[in-house]
């Protein structure tokens, strides 16, 4: 096990509206029977590439024998060309990974995780301890004290479970807010440390697709505490 602090420890793959998540100690393939399955196009290998973690990276392993992989920064103009056989490590933090078969394009996007690094405004706040009601461990949420960044991001959470309730993926929220993925999940483990320590229940990270779930969760807390209202919807939305 990789006890590195600086371990860029998870990754987040996400595939025609999909998201997928491994840690560390955990791979995940893509093909056309694989962990994260492409299309059953007969041109495409039934194991491409697999991403595994090891040395403190994330690396991507084109195990095919006849497709090359193209690995684009989302921030910049690098990228890296992965030829059938060869590996390359993952070495940005949003990516974009794009490859051809039988003359079908694919994309998948990439976020490396690594440990949270909070800026001030995320930083864990001193909050009473839960009382053994549960009514008034709820009533107690809605004095959090909340940057503007942190109430942005319970917005645009909350704004999808009042209009039509499907979740948007991370990337999708986080470009609404003009923001990196890496500041949204950052963002996003803050305040869902800040309302798990007043007893919001549901808010830890569970090893499959955790970013819906809590997300999911934190939403219709705020919802239902009152925290986000539909007006503040609506003069989000306007903005």
């Amino acid at each position: 096990m990789n006890t590195d602090p600086d371990s860029r420890h998870e990754l987040r793959v996400e595939f025609c509206g999909e998201e997928y998540s491994a840690t560390h100690d955990q791979t995940l393939t893509i093909g056309r029977s694989a962990d994260i399955v492409i299309d059953d196009n007969k041109f495409l290998h039934r194991v491409l590439a697999e991403f595994r973690h090891a040395n403190g990276l994330w690396w991507i392993d084109n195990v095919g024998s006849s497709i090359g992989l193209a690995l684009n920064d989302d921030t910049s103009t690098s990228s890296a060309r992965i030829a059938p056989g060869t590996s390359s490590p993952i070495a940005y933090d949003s990516a974009t990974l794009r490859f051809d078969a039988g003359g079908t394009s694919y994309e998948l996007a990439l976020d490396v995780i690594g440990p949270a690094v909070a800026d001030d405004d995320d930083a864990d706040v001193s909050l009473p301890e839960p009382t053994g009601n549960p009514d008034e461990r709820t009533a107690t949420t809605s004095h959090i004290p909340l940057s503007d960044d942190q109430f942005a991001l319970l917005v645009a959470l909350a704004r999808p479970l009042v209009n039509d309730g499907a979740m948007p993926t991370n990337r999708l929220i986080a470009s609404s807010l003009d923001w990196t993925v890496t500041k949204f999940n950052r963002k996003l483990d803050g305040l869902c440390a800040k309302y798990a320590k007043a007893g919001v229940s549901g808010l830890h990270e569970s090893s499959d697709r955790l970013a819906k779930d809590r997300r999911t969760r934190l939403a219709e807390h705020v919802l239902e505490a009152g925290i986000v209202t539909q007006a503040d919807i609506e003069a989000a939305t306007a903005t």
